[in-house]
Formats: structure tokens, sequence, C-alpha cells
């Protein structure tokens, strides 16, 4: 999976180069994106039956997935910035 989130992630970096966004409207579409599933998460947690060093570990690894997309996003933005 995070192989997988890493093409995605490039691949948002170059489309959003491609269709003139700046590198910082690129981080605050990514971080908007981020920040709902985030939230989802921790509310699926607060209803679910899971316990709390379960919900802790979900959290953890989820952000740590979206930490490395974000890198990966404006890693590719950045190389399309140097091609173009």
């Amino acid at each position: 999976f995070l192989e997988e989130g890493r093409k995605t992630a490039r691949e948002y970096g170059e489309v959003c180069f491609r269709s003139g966004m700046s590198i910082s409207e690129t981080v605050r579409a990514f971080l908007f994106f981020r920040r709902s599933i985030m939230d989802s998460i921790q509310e699926t947690n607060s209803i679910g039956g899971t316990d709390h060093e379960e919900q802790q570990h979900i959290y953890k690894r989820t952000n740590e997935f979206f930490d490395t997309q974000l890198i990966a996003t404006v890693e590719s933005y950045c190389q399309s910035t140097k091609q173009s």
C-alpha cells in the first residue's frame, strides 16, 4: 500500500504542477484531504469498540502514511519544475 500511495502522490504532484497550482496551494490541498481523513479516523475510533492503544496505533500509522505521501507529492512537484 505504501508504494502504491507514493505512486499516486507523485502523480498528484505532477498534476498540480501542470494545472498551475503553486507548491503552497498543492500542500494546502493535500493537508485539507489529510485532515478530513484523520478526523474521520478519530471520530470512528470514538464510536467504535477498539481499545485506546489500538486507536493510537491506527492513528499513528495513518499519520506516518500521509507523511510519506506528502513528501512524495512535494518531491514530484519540485522535479516537475526542473523538467519544464
